[in-house]
């Protein structure tokens, strides 16, 4: 190889146990659900949060709107824990 010529890309290994560390990663569902429950019930005391703000600070139609922009998005992440449960 002369001092000019970049290394070549396609003999580059792969580093070793790379195998183990991707298996790893592929932990069963159920070991991660009390993690996912703490998660939900954080996200959702998020957004009561929020629509507690934003009916004290904001008033008229905005006000509304974020309450059904809020609602959507626990509704949303309710629908996406009920369907996550079931698998």
């Amino acid at each position: 190889m002369s001092p000019n010529s970049e290394p070549d890309e396609t003999n580059r290994s792969i580093p070793p146990n790379t195998e183990d560390i991707v298996a790893s990663d592929s932990a069963p569902h159920h070991a991660k659900a009390p993690l996912d429950k703490h998660r939900y019930a954080a996200g959702m005391l998020i957004y009561l949060v929020l629509a507690l703000l934003a009916g004290l600070t904001l008033d008229g139609n905005i006000r509304l709107a974020t309450w059904i922009f809020l609602g959507g998005l626990a509704v949303k992440t309710l629908l996406a824990v009920l369907k996550d449960s079931r698998n």
